[in-house]
């Protein structure tokens, strides 16, 4: 004689018997022939996914449709995330829209130092000069920067450097990876008294732990003095 129960049921099974699962107030009929077998017969449910009565609980199993709906819900998630720019999904991100900035630490980063013609920093003929500098805290950044001259009186330029380094008050070996330029001659670089100015950059720097990065220049001037000026740019690009 068959067995007939509603569910949920759970019954050993041994030789060789027949289990019939009628569900409640349904006229489906399921199944089960299993020898040897522990047989778990519970309830269907296509109700959403629940972490408190779905993880780890035995006696509700989810049919297809719910699996799918949570799947679904899932993308969804993912597609939105990536809409705002939560850099969830690599192939649909968003930039801002607005005039703001991104986070400490996130991609897009940005940091900027600027020395105005007012405040520029005074120069000694031939000697390598720290105008300002930034403080990169560890990843991987794109910096760029430019410098002007400020001479006075009488003053003519004839040589002209302008970098971004980690190393302070130091010209760096060109090309420093695109992060340097310079001009010269000996007999001036236009009329004396004339401002010049270099940019550069960017130029890569991958840091493991917080690093100074300076904005320096090197001129060499006859006549009166020179102060000279400028900005220096970082942003995280990762």
């Amino acid at each position: 004689m068959p067995k007939v129960s509603a569910y949920p049921l759970a019954e050993s099974l041994s030789g060789g018997e027949t289990l019939y699962l009628i569900q409640g107030g349904s006229s489906k009929r399921v199944l089960l022939s299993t020898v040897g077998v522990y047989a778990i017969a519970t309830a269907v449910s296509d109700e959403a996914y629940n972490a408190s009565t779905w993880n780890g609980v035995a006696g509700v199993a989810p049919s297809k449709n719910a699996v799918r709906d949570q799947v679904e819900t899932m993308r969804t998630s993912i597609a939105a995330k990536a809409g705002a720019g939560a850099n969830t999904d690599i192939t649909s991100l968003t930039g801002t829209t607005t005039n703001d900035n991104a986070a400490a630490g996130k991609i897009g980063e940005y940091l900027e130092s600027e020395v105005l013609v007012g405040a520029a920093v005074s120069v000694t003929t031939g000697t390598d000069t720290n105008i300002t500098s930034l403080s990169l805290t560890a990843g991987d950044w794109d910096v760029s920067g430019n410098v002007d001259t400020n001479p006075a009186g009488g003053t003519t330029t004839q040589f002209f450097q302008g970098w971004v380094s980690s190393v302070s008050a130091t010209a760096p070996t060109r090309p420093n990876k695109g992060g340097s330029a310079l001009i010269r001659n000996s007999g001036g670089l236009g009329v004396a008294s004339e401002n010049q100015e270099l940019s550069f950059g960017p130029r890569r720097f991958s840091v493991a732990v917080t690093t100074t990065v300076y904005l320096g220049t090197r001129i060499v001037f006859t006549g009166s003095t020179m102060t000279a000026y400028g900005c220096i740019r970082a942003r995280r690009v990762r």
